[in-house]
């Protein structure tokens, strides 16, 4: 998360397409971590869409669920295959390329 969090300072980021399809479980303490640190680091850059891949797995669906903020200014869906988030992703680059 830190890594793309030095990616998204040094490079304008507006779209992020995240695949966590073989994710099983995050611990809580480290869904904190995540709100805590990370999350307000990014509210300052102009990420407009984040696109997940569903996990498999319940457990891992849930943790996402849990790192999704229920406001937020930035659009986030989730998706069962990456060609839907690309699909979703593209056609808003492409208006914005209008």
């Amino acid at each position: 998360m830190q890594a793309f969090v030095d990616l998204a300072s040094k490079n304008t980021v507006d779209f992020v397409i995240i695949d966590v399809v073989k994710l099983e479980i995050i611990k809580t303490q480290d869904i904190d971590w995540v709100i805590s640190h990370i999350y307000p680091k990014l509210k300052s850059k102009p990420i407009q869409k984040v696109g997940f891949i569903k996990p498999h797995n319940v457990f891992g669906d849930v943790s996402i669920n849990r790192l999704i903020p229920c406001t937020s200014a930035i659009n986030i869906r989730k998706f069962t295959t990456i060609e839907e988030a690309e699909q979703w992703i593209f056609s808003a680059a492409s208006v914005m390329a209008s």
